[in-house]
């Protein structure tokens, strides 16, 4: 059941008395204020936050993106290159298509499997983080 419904529940149900007499106000004014103060409770907090283990996901997370860009810039390239050789006049979708697939190249390359798994197993041991990683970590990353 839903949660906003409790409070409609106690309402109507929980005002009436064993006996079918309505109960005092102030009775149903603390069963109301309990029921909604209890379904609002702010969550409990860990005491003690591993930022290690934050960046850690932030960085795995930065690698994944960066790896899916150098896909769909290769691919993108690659239609381009495809559409290069079809027509006879599309020297212009052959530099595009050149220039993407080296770009994404690139990024699989500078964000691969080994690498990330690298900067990981440092990072953990005590290594800080590279500057150009560092940048490169936005807030969305780091939950």
């Amino acid at each position: 059941m839903n949660r906003k419904y409790y409070g409609l529940l106690i309402v109507l149900f929980g005002t009436a008395s064993p006996y079918g007499y309505a109960q005092p106000d102030s009775v149903m004014v603390e069963r109301i204020a309990t029921t909604i103060s209890s379904q609002h409770r702010l969550p409990v907090l860990p005491t003690k936050i591993d930022s290690r283990q934050d960046t850690s996901l932030a960085v795995q997370q930065l690698f994944a993106n960066k790896r899916s860009s150098g896909k769909t810039y290769t691919m993108v390239g690659g239609c381009n290159l495809i559409g290069f050789i079809a027509l006879p006049a599309g020297a212009p979708a052959g530099v595009v298509g050149l220039l993407s697939i080296g770009v994404g190249v690139i990024k699989k390359a500078r964000f691969g499997h080994r690498r990330e798994e690298r900067l990981l197993k440092a990072y953990q041991a005590g290594v800080p983080l590279p500057k150009r990683i560092q940048r490169r970590l936005k807030p969305t990353y780091l939950g």
